[in-house]
Parts: structure tokens; C-alpha cells; sequence
């Protein structure tokens, strides 16, 4: 596995690190995973779009972006949740002292395959902000993206649902 030193730069990963640790943002990003079955990197992807200034993401973007890293999540990224989901709630398994270090393991692989993804997007459709727009103005389009992509997925938030983002996006700009 690679080492912290050994990853290319990655502006896009270093915003993904400092949001998701805010206050409630995990949480928010897992139930909108949960719920509405979305990829968090593609949700913070759209958010950092809209946080930097970087043009209204278009429904050809936000189709591309989903084409480009698709294989990726489908065949690396969840299979390692879902095993990482089984280790945790197998009572047999979770007995053995063991079964904890290799799902840390695990869990370290997924993070190196969402880091990995992150840096597949940031190199293939890296973004230019503009630092000259104002707050309200990013985000109103991180809104946007955020909302070209659930829809791009033909999925029908509820009212709960635009609450968890309204929640996270005041987290991202407060």
C-alpha cells in the first residue's frame, strides 16, 4: 500500500479530508449513501466544484464523471464496504480478536481505493475556480451540483433527504 508521502497532489483530496472531518458531515454524507445510494465522492466532488468557484457542473459532466469512475466503484470500492459491512455484523467472526485487524485492513484498502478514485477524477476533470466569488454565490452552486448528480442518478430526494443536504452544505459554508 502506498505510503501518505508517495500520493500526487491532490487539492480535491485534501478539501474531501478537511470537510468530511467537520462536525456531522460524516454522518450526513453515510445517510445520503444510505439512503439515496449516491457515491460520497461524487457528492463532495460536487461540492467542491460549487466551494471553489469552478463553473456550474453540466449534466455532460456529471455523466462523464459517473462513466469514468463507474467500474471502479462497482468491482473495488464496494466490494470492500460490503465485506467490511460483513466482518463488522457476523457475531461468529467478530468473536475472534483477529476478525478487528483485518477489517481495519479493509477498511484502510477502501480508503486508498476512495482516495485513488478521487485522484482518477481530479487528474481526468480537474476544475479551475475562480477566488473572486462571493460565499452565497458557491454556495448556490454547490447546491446545484449536488443536485444535477441525484438527479443524473434518477433519484427522487424526499423532504428529509434536502434537509441532510441543506445541513451538510452549511456546514461546508459557515
Amino acid at each position: 500500500m502506498n505510503t501518505m508521502e508517495s500520493w500526487p497532489d491532490n487539492p480535491f483530496w485534501d478539501f474531501s479530508i478537511d470537510f468530511y472531518g467537520r462536525d456531522g458531515v460524516e454522518e450526513r454524507l453515510l445517510l445520503l449513501q444510505e439512503k439515496l445510494h449516491v457515491d460520497v465522492n461524487l457528492v463532495l466532488y460536487c461540492c467542491w466544484a460549487g466551494y471553489i468557484g469552478a463553473p456550474f457542473l453540466t449534466e455532460s459532466d456529471v455523466n462523464n464523471v459517473l462513466e469514468l469512475i463507474k467500474a471502479w466503484q462497482i468491482n473495488i470500492v464496494h466490494p470492500l464496504r460490503v465485506l467490511r459491512s460483513k466482518l463488522k455484523n457476523n457475531s461468529i467472526i467478530k468473536q475472534n480478536s483477529l476478525s478487528g485487524e483485518i477489517r481495519k485492513k479493509i477498511k484502510l484498502a477502501e480508503l486508498d481505493a476512495e482516495r485513488l478514485e478521487q485522484l482518477i477524477l481530479y487528474q481526468e476533470y480537474s476544475l479551475t475556480g475562480d477566488r473572486n466569488i462571493q460565499m452565497a454565490e458557491k454556495y448556490r452552486r454547490a447546491k446545484a451540483n449536488v443536485a444535477l448528480y441525484i438527479n443524473c442518478l434518477n433519484r427522487k430526494p424526499n423532504s428529509k433527504h434536502l434537509i441532510l443536504m441543506d445541513e451538510l452544505l452549511a456546514r461546508l459554508f459557515d
